[in-house]
């Protein structure tokens, strides 16, 4: 049997484009709005109806916000990480992820100081691990983000 090249694919490089904001983001599952393309099994009106603060499980309104907040910056973070894996010399990318990896910085340590260290770098003591109940339901430990 002769060898066949079956195949040959040319993708395009991603170029730094606007972003979503965090909520969007995360209820479209990328920060950036070029590579939400439609898929046929995802529903569209899935970025219509993100989740709220209520289905966060702070026992607060307060802690939920956060909570949702946190989950949302980080997940951006997340995001342009990737690009910058690939793209290490925009510096635009990495000015908006210092910015947005500050803004998570500032979450944690306030979720630190008033309720419960949400990662283990955020506790400086041992004592910190045992300040006060954690912000979500039925929790003992603490959340890797």
């Amino acid at each position: 049997m002769q060898k066949q090249q079956l195949a040959m694919a040319e993708i395009p490089v991603q170029e730094m484009g606007e972003l979503y904001e965090p909520g969007q983001a995360l209820a479209a599952g990328t920060a950036f709005p070029d590579l939400n393309l439609p898929f046929f099994a995802v529903p569209e009106k899935m970025m219509e109806n993100p989740p709220s603060a209520e289905s966060y499980q702070g026992k607060t309104e307060t802690q939920q916000k956060k909570l949702k907040k946190l989950t949302e910056i980080s997940f951006v973070v997340d995001d342009l990480n990737l690009y910058l894996c690939t793209h290490p010399e925009d510096e635009k990318a990495f000015e908006i992820f210092q910015e947005y990896a500050k803004q998570r910085k500032q979450l944690l340590a306030e979720m630190s100081e008033e309720h419960f260290p949400l990662c283990g770098e955020a506790a400086e003591e041992l004592a910190d691990r045992k300040k006060e109940p954690c912000p979500w339901k039925g929790a003992d430990g603490y959340v890797v983000l």
